[in-house]
């Protein structure tokens, strides 16, 4: 995964604030969407903690909770080196599909919201 690469994509805090609520969501879901699109080339499921992260960005952006989600997002890919070893020992054994995941961006990405 080039998370250099993912991190460039996600834009400013200044800039995002100042985006409307459909821009918002906009950027969430096609940042997640190039996520797991990353994932995809890599040619594996997320992991443990991509999946978690990427779950809960989901929950956050249908609560309307955009800042959170890109948060989350942004959590999703960090380096396996950086992450927090006892949190591996705390995630859930349900874990989203690649699939499951992508589909559920995509209905999402039609939804109106007026979050930040």
């Amino acid at each position: 995964m080039n998370r250099e690469q993912l991190y460039s994509l996600a834009p400013t805090d200044r800039a995002f604030r100042e985006m409307n609520g459909e821009q918002k969501n906009q950027v969430v879901v096609t940042f997640a969407l190039q996520v797991l699109g990353e994932i995809r080339k890599d040619g594996r499921e997320p992991d443990a903690w991509e999946s978690v992260h990427l779950m809960h960005a989901l929950g956050a952006l249908h609560g309307e909770r955009l800042t959170y989600a890109l948060t989350l997002l942004e959590l999703a890919i960090e380096d396996p080196a950086d992450r927090a070893p006892e949190a591996a020992a705390r995630i859930q054994k349900e874990l989203a599909s690649a699939d499951t995941l992508e589909r559920a961006f995509r209905a999402a990405q039609t939804k109106t919201v007026g979050g930040t």
